[in-house]
């Protein structure tokens, strides 16, 4: 299963909570609205669209969920789990500060490339001749 980041919100405690959408094979998708049950939503409240999963944890603009041996869907943190075990075999090394800064700079700007789903799909660009028209409107 595939997740991609729809938004945030601050739940009632303060928290910081992820939104994300969930797509996969039909499979798949059986998995996660069984394991879900009762705490099953959908984008926008309907269940012809999407499943979400919600998390207080940010999982990246994408990532993927996997189902775990009690049945409980989480996110696959295989590759940061990877990273973070190389990071402690190289803990104060030159190396393991290098690799720190690498991996803090591939993060960072991953981030400050990210636009949420739900934001990209509701941007809509206007053309560079109404702009152009738009600019000439402002200068008179």
């Amino acid at each position: 299963m595939k997740i991609k980041l729809l938004s945030s919100y601050r739940n009632g405690n303060g928290n910081v909570v992820f939104v994300y959408r969930v797509t996969g094979s039909k499979s798949q998708m059986n998995t996660y609205v069984e394991a879900q049950s009762e705490y099953l939503k959908y984008e926008d409240g309907d269940e012809s669209k999407s499943p979400l999963f919600f998390t207080t944890n940010f999982a990246g603009n994408e990532g993927a969920l996997v189902v775990t041996s009690t049945g409980k869907i989480v996110v696959d943190t295989t590759e940061q789990n990877k990273m973070a075990s190389i990071m402690k075999q190289h803990a104060g090394t030159p190396l393991g500060d290098a690799l720190a800064t690498q991996l803090a700079a591939k993060m960072l700007g991953e981030l400050s490339k990210a636009t949420p789903v739900s934001a990209s799909e509701k941007a809509t660009p206007t053309s560079t001749v109404e702009n152009a028209a738009e600019n000439n409107l402002d200068a008179l």
